[in-house]
């Protein structure tokens, strides 16, 4: 189902995405002609604009899309929203070189509200502080460009978590986005100075008690606190508005370019606020895959991983990894990223992923994903600039036709200038996703989510729901609510598949 149905009969491509759909949404074999019909509605309307890209994205701008899974939360924000707050705070600017800095402002910087105000060296902020002016004829250019927009932005980031949370619940609920798993990094002043004392002699069930000892894991409540106020800011500046209704989880990120004590007390310190604090579901790690020091050291990094399992053994890990190409680091680096992330350090989940074809034994590696049920975060339009990879060079019809969950993610929607449905254009245009392909990722944005609770799917291969949720009035019905009561995930899914049938009933009406 994730190829294009075009040059298919089209009430045969009807007939199939029925299927799909009546299962999923637990329709009885009869007595649903209404929604059956809805159903194939949206189907035509689907085929109706999938060729015109401007109708096309007004249509999945309406369609709902469950979750993002991938998504770095400095990298969310745009640069304008940046800039007005550098502009609000009175940070400066410099013009040679370009760069934001704290006041006061000294020789050779402005205010920024004074500097900003010439549209021509605003124009030149924006592009400074994301890939908007991005050139795909120039070698590495959005690789580097896109690395070096965090530290051009950070001074404008500093203090503005709940700000960013709230920029990033708004513009996913403008795009129908149920809920976010954001990367940040919540790590205490403390941790620098425990990892030092700790040190890392290559055990790491030693070094884990060492560290223990430092008393670092003390100031979780502490930390607890930080998150629980970012959260109650970013509520309280979407109230009201189109992110209000945006579901929020945690990914505690770890920089990968440390040194390996420091990286050892980031792992173990994110295994642990993973097991106190409820809002942060899992762990990643992030910084460029190819800095030298993340090579050098990523099989180290992979079995850091597997010894803090023992101690922290229901935490769910989701991995950069793969995240290279021929020609950006030597052949030998690209044979076993994937792998080890998955069979050492344990990840559900892995991002980009997109250095496939030159991992070693690849049927056997997707064949291993597909047993241990790891999916695939795709970052399309990151993998392009970032990497240079794109349509059939991309491998995300290797990993669908290998039956691999996908999940579409924007990666940094600011730096990219993008959003979610972008990525979903992108999917339909350069791979040929049909209508059940797009519902389909959309429901594995909730299904690959590490949200707890009972899933609605009793078969997330096939989308049967669990029993309660496939009766006559299947989602719909009071006993499939008791089914999923007390579920976080259980319950956002129900919302989605409501969201998904009256989408359904009203997709004509969207590309009149």
């Amino acid at each position: 189902m994730m190829h294009g149905i075009r040059g298919m009969k089209q009430v045969m491509a009807w007939a199939l995405l029925l299927l799909f759909m009546a299962t999923a949404l637990g329709c009885a074999a009869r007595g649903h002609e209404g929604r059956d019909n809805a159903v194939m509605a949206a189907a035509s309307a689907f085929e109706e604009v999938r060729d015109d890209p401007v109708r096309l994205r007004a249509f999945l701008s309406e369609f709902p899309k469950g979750g993002e899974l991938h998504s770095h939360l400095s990298g969310a924000v745009y640069a304008e929203d940046f800039l007005r707050w550098s502009m609000e705070q009175g940070l400066c600017v410099s013009t040679e070189p370009l760069g934001l800095s704290q006041p006061p402002c000294g020789p050779g910087t402005q205010p920024a509200e004074q500097a900003l105000g010439d549209a021509v060296l605003y124009g030149r902020m924006v592009d400074f502080m994301s890939n908007r002016d991005f050139d795909c004829t120039r070698a590495m250019w959005g690789h580097d460009n896109f690395f070096a927009t965090f530290d051009r932005f950070g001074p404008a980031s500093d203090g503005n978590t709940g700000k960013m949370l709230a920029q990033a619940m708004q513009e996913a609920g403008q795009g129908n986005v149920l809920y976010l798993e954001l990367m940040k990094s919540f790590f205490p002043p403390e941790l620098k100075g425990a990892a030092r004392k700790a040190g890392w002699d290559g055990d790491p069930d030693a070094t884990f008690e060492r560290l223990r000892h430092t008393g670092v894991f003390e100031t979780i409540p502490a930390v607890r606190a930080q998150i629980r106020a970012v959260e109650q800011e970013a509520a309280r500046l979407v109230a009201g508005t189109s992110g209000q209704g945006v579901t929020v989880r945690w990914l505690e990120q770890c920089i990968r370019v440390l040194q390996p004590e420091a990286v050892f007390a980031q792992f173990a310190y994110a295994f642990a606020l993973c097991r106190d604090e409820p809002h942060v579901v899992g762990f990643n790690l992030v910084a460029p895959e190819d800095n030298p020091a993340s090579m050098r050291n990523y099989a180290l990094h992979m079995r850091m991983i597997q010894g803090l399992r023992k101690h922290f053994p229901e935490t769910s890990v989701t991995l950069h990894a793969g995240e290279l190409r021929l020609g950006l680091v030597e052949p030998e680096g690209l044979r076993f990223h994937i792998r080890q992330a998955v069979e050492v350090a344990g990840a559900k989940r892995i991002g980009h992923g997109v250095d496939l074809p030159f991992e070693e034994d690849m049927p056997g590696l997707l064949a291993g994903m597909r047993e241990k049920g790891v999916s695939v975060e795709i970052c399309l339009s990151s993998n392009d600039q970032i990497l240079g990879v794109k349509g059939d060079r991309h491998p995300l019809q290797t990993y669908a036709s290998a039956g691999i969950p996908i999940t579409l993610n924007t990666d940094d929607a600011g730096v990219a200038r993008i959003d979610l449905t972008h990525e979903y254009q992108r999917a339909v245009q350069e791979h040929g996703f049909d209508y059940a392909a797009i519902v389909r990722a959309s429901r594995n944005g909730l299904e690959q989510s590490f949200l707890p609770g009972r899933s609605l799917w009793k078969d997330a291969d096939s989308f049967t729901p669990v029993d309660g949720c496939n009766g006559p009035d299947g989602v719909a019905s009071q006993a499939c609510e008791a089914a999923l009561a007390g579920s976080e995930k259980g319950m956002l899914q129900l919302k989605l598949e409501k969201q998904l049938r009256d989408f359904a009933v009203r997709a004509s009406v969207l590309v009149r």
